[in-house]
Parts: structure tokens; sequence; C-alpha cells
């Protein structure tokens, strides 16, 4: 390593503030993202566990750009100064970027968990990630539909990747859809059944956003 080199750790959150500030671009002789679904999933898996990600070099700017930028794909474009160009770690860090904000309208991300799971076939131990290819119609709507329901995801034991965004907080807002429809309804009439329903109701949320927040 140079005189100029230092090694840093950084959380995933100070990644995504880098690449939506548009601080941190890459280079335009960077070649364009090529994983497939399969490494984003293992990727993904790495950081649920709370391992490694891996290495990624940056060259610091200074006050001018040596190079002509580009944002990472799917990150927007913004007046801020650049502050970094990305030269390894291309690959992860955009698929990690495009993982947890969902900008990639023909994939969608899911973190499962078997408990939750309904279909008496999951045979899965562990909490992972999985991810569901989407398709267009042509009439407005996008495929498989249950993807955009949360109580149907929920259904299968299954959480947006995008909810582990440690720099948003999307968590609260999308248990309580998946788990409205277990409220108590009008037709419960009698308290300490509407208590019972409510408390188990509770429990579950608490649950679920326990869950899921300590996978961030």
């Amino acid at each position: 390593m140079g005189a100029g080199s230092e090694a840093q750790n950084r959380t995933v959150k100070d990644w995504l503030i880098s690449v939506d500030r548009g601080q941190l671009r890459l280079p335009s002789f960077q070649r364009g993202v090529a994983w497939e679904p399969k490494r984003v999933v293992s990727m993904l898996n790495t950081v649920i566990h709370d391992l490694p990600l891996g290495v990624a070099l940056v060259l610091n700017v200074g006050d001018r750009e040596q190079f002509v930028s580009r944002p990472l794909k799917s990150a927007p474009e913004t007046s801020e100064s650049v502050t970094e160009h990305l030269l390894d770690g291309q690959q992860r860090l955009t698929a990690l970027y495009r993982a947890l904000r969902d900008k990639d309208e023909k994939l969608t991300y899911f973190l499962h968990v078997p408990e939750l799971d309904d279909d008496p076939r999951n045979d899965d131990d562990d909490v992972s990630v999985r991810v569901e290819r989407r398709w267009f119609n042509g009439s407005g709507t996008w495929f498989p539909v249950w993807v955009d329901s949360p109580r149907e995801c929920l259904r299968r034991g299954l959480a947006p990747v995008r909810l582990l965004d440690p720099a948003r907080d999307e968590v609260t807002n999308w248990v309580d859809t998946a788990t409205s429809h277990l409220e108590p309804g009008a037709d419960v009439t009698e308290i300490s059944v509407f208590k019972e329903i409510s408390a188990n109701v509770t429990a579950l949320r608490d649950k679920l956003k326990t869950l899921i927040n300590a996978k961030r």
C-alpha cells in the first residue's frame, strides 16, 4: 500500500449514504454490472449473517476528478461534489444498493423466515435470502402479484430485503400492513376475545420487528 493508503471499515449504511449523495461514483472505464441473481443472493446471505462484505478499493478524488465518472447503476444523479471513485468492488456495492433499495423491477429479494411459512413443503432450518423473478404482462400489472402484497408475502414467510436498509426505516409500517387482517373485526363482541386476539397480533408484530431488525 502506498503512503497515502488507509484501510477502513465501513458499515453498509455508510456505503449507501455515499452512493445516494453522489459522493462515491464509478470512473468511466469501469465495466457494467455483471452479477447474476444467484451471486447477489449469496452476498446478501453473507450480510444477514453479519459476515464481512469484502474489500472495496476507493480513490480519494481531492479537489478535482482525474477521470470522467458516473453514478452506480440505479443511483441518483446529484449535484454534490464527488469525493471518491470506486476502483474495485463495483459488483458487490451495486448489487447491495439495488437489492436494499429494490431498484430492479424484474427481481425482488426476500428474507425467508421458515417458521412463518405456511407451505408444509418448506424444509429450511435457518433464515435465508431468496429471489423472485418478475414479469410485466403489458396491461399494467407485474407478476407474480403477491410480491406487492405484504400479507401474501408474510404467508409465505417472506419479508422484502429492502426492510434491511439501515439508512431507512420501513419495518413497522410493513409489519403492521402485513398483519392488519389478523386484528379483531366488528364481529368480535366479547371483550376477553378481543383482548386475546389483539395480544396475539401485538406479539406477532413484535416478533417480526425484532427478527427483521436483528438482520439489519
